[in-house]
């Protein structure tokens, strides 16, 4: 792909994410509910992995009205799979994180494609909610701490912080703050 290529793709992709937000913008003038739209980030790599993904899956699903993508439960990349799938694939989870409410991001054992979907939301200026199951006293990353709108470290910290989301209508402006210890 030639840089000219690359410039026309990000233009094109922007207008594609000004046109959604320019709708929900609408949509919110006439005084519509947007119903939550939530993309779970996580690895599923090994039992560590899908322990907690499983643990953020059932927080989410106590509440009935946000409608949750979840890559691994909506299409799987084979290994073997050809280029235009895995293209697709890719694709796929970008216009999905795109068009999230918030995401809800879980960072155990550090899956390098969780890092990556976060970074896409961050872009996006979607609103991420943290996910690490950390021993008292373990440091979370700086990056991701400030850049998201709160971190759990616990099923009953992303619960408490889901509905506090949702206390307040789905809007994330004000971030519950990390207090824990940074590296």
């Amino acid at each position: 792909m030639t840089k000219y290529e690359r410039l026309v793709q990000q233009k094109l992709a922007l207008m594609e994410r000004l046109l959604y937000l320019t709708k929900k913008l609408e949509k919110l003038e006439k005084g519509e509910k947007d119903e939550p739209y939530v993309y779970i980030a996580s690895g599923w790599f090994n039992e560590e992995q899908e322990r907690t993904r499983l643990a953020c899956l059932n927080v989410l699903k106590e509440f009935p009205e946000i409608k949750i993508f979840s890559p691994k439960d909506e299409v799987i990349c084979p290994s073997d799979a050809d280029q235009d799938f895995a293209e697709t694939v890719y694709r796929g989870n970008v216009e999905a994180i795109r068009n999230s409410t918030f995401m809800v991001c879980n960072t155990t054992l550090k899956d390098m494609g969780t890092l990556h979907e976060s970074g896409v939301a961050a872009e996006a200026v979607i609103p991420i909610i943290y996910y690490a199951e950390l021993p008292k006293g373990t440091k979370f990353n700086l990056m991701l701490a400030r850049s998201g709108v709160a971190v759990a470290t616990n099923p009953d910290e992303l619960r408490a912080a889901i509905q506090h989301f949702k206390d307040n209508d789905w809007d994330f402006t004000e971030k519950i703050p990390y207090t824990g210890n940074i590296e």
